[in-house]
């Protein structure tokens, strides 16, 4: 069901851009100034957001805002995988958003690195009750699936689709069916569900973003008809719900928008993103710039193989809870590659997460200069930074 993405914490959305951007900065998040890449790539000049694009993005237009942001500035087309941040205007909504973005990663860890950080964001933020809401769409030809047999049973009870719905579907059965689910209409409950026409690939994408979730302890629900359009989204989507003055309310909502990219100015990225929204009191006429005098990450994070990336949110939480700020490498998957990558930041320190220590819940800590190593378990990392003062 579509429902309005609204935040109402204490305190002012100063207050909480101030929780969210620590938790974001704390869990490897950067400004897109920060970005090492796009510098010298080349920077390609792409339309202003229209109405379309904030259409079908379901956020009014903050993904396409942000992707023109990263587009401006030569990070799309992305060569690098990057963690990003944004802060907008809810353009001109009188609201205040805040995202975050894993751009350039086909991986489910992406997903994953985005959702625990936004849940991170809202647990600061105190919203009680807090619950993900995921489904997938499925790729391309699981959504195309979806969109004919679903277009077909709108049109066989016709005769009971709303005036709006009945003329969008002439043209796109995906804004039919947002009208239908924003009006709550009987007739969005009775389709047919995305997930019956999902690809085995599509599945296994959708099996490994879910065992990410329920293994970092996030509280989550299927929900079969959360729906994004599927010229913004492929594969997952998903909302951060909790409980709102006016009961049950989405505070953001976000997806796997691989698509997006190429219908808004035919770049080939893909790219995970959630945005939050809340009313600014007041609206502020500046929002914040990446902050001045920031600790260089003194550590490269390298995670080897799929258990290991999913025990690594926990590892990054430890390291978010100490403020020990630190890299890690999303574009390659072997313990080699990453080794180099490493090597080519300088940094004096790798913390090694590979199947071994994944199943035995430690990593390893390497002094890259006399190559002195300890194991540390996972539970321990935050106690263990905060002892020392190299970080």
């Amino acid at each position: 069901m579509h429902t309005q993405v609204s935040l109402s914490v204490r305190g002012s959305s100063g207050d909480f851009l101030k929780k969210a951007l620590a938790v974001a900065r704390g869990s490897g998040f950067g400004h897109v100034d920060e970005s090492p890449f796009g510098t010298d790539q080349k920077r390609t000049s792409v339309p202003a957001t229209s109405s379309k694009s904030r259409r079908i993005d379901s956020v009014g237009g903050e993904f396409a805002a942000a992707l023109k942001s990263y587009a401006d500035r030569g990070i799309l087309p992305s060569s690098e995988p990057s963690m990003l941040y944004h802060i907008g205007n809810g353009q001109g909504s009188g609201r205040v958003s805040f995202g975050l973005h894993v751009i350039g990663s086909k991986q489910s860890i992406a997903e994953a690195l985005v959702i625990r950080t936004a849940f991170s964001i809202a647990e600061e933020a105190g919203i009680k009750n807090a619950t993900l809401h995921v489904n997938s769409i499925g790729d391309r030809d699981s959504s195309a699936k979806f969109a004919r047999e679903a277009g077909n049973y709108l049109k066989r009870h016709a005769d009971r689709l709303p005036s709006g719905a009945a003329e969008a579907l002439k043209d796109d059965v995906f804004a039919a069916l947002e009208i239908l689910g924003k009006k709550a209409h009987p007739l969005y409950a009775e389709i047919p569900r995305p997930y019956e026409f999902l690809t085995s690939a599509s599945r296994r994408h959708l099996r490994e973003v879910l065992e990410f979730i329920e293994r970092n302890d996030i509280p989550y629900e299927i929900d079969d008809l959360l729906i994004g359009h599927r010229d913004c989204y492929t594969q997952t989507v998903f909302e951060i719900r909790g409980d709102g003055e006016d009961g049950r309310t989405a505070f953001a909502r976000g997806g796997r928008y691989d698509e997006f990219p190429r219908q808004l100015y035919k770049l080939s990225s893909p790219g995970v993103g959630i945005v939050f929204s809340a009313q600014a009191d007041p609206i502020p006429t500046l929002y914040p710039a990446p902050p001045k005098n920031t600790r260089q990450p003194k550590i490269c994070f390298v995670h080897v193989g799929f258990e290991a990336k999913v025990k690594s949110l926990k590892v990054i939480d430890a390291m978010r809870r100490a403020r020990v700020p630190f890299y890690q490498c999303l574009k390659y998957e072997k313990l080699t590659d990453q080794m180099r990558y490493a090597e080519s930041l300088s940094v004096p320190y790798t913390l090694i997460m590979g199947h071994k220590e994944a199943l035995e819940s430690c990593v390893i800590i390497r002094n890259v200069a006399t190559r002195a190593q300890e194991s540390v378990p996972i539970d321990a990392l935050s106690n263990f930074f905060r002892s020392k003062s190299a970080w």
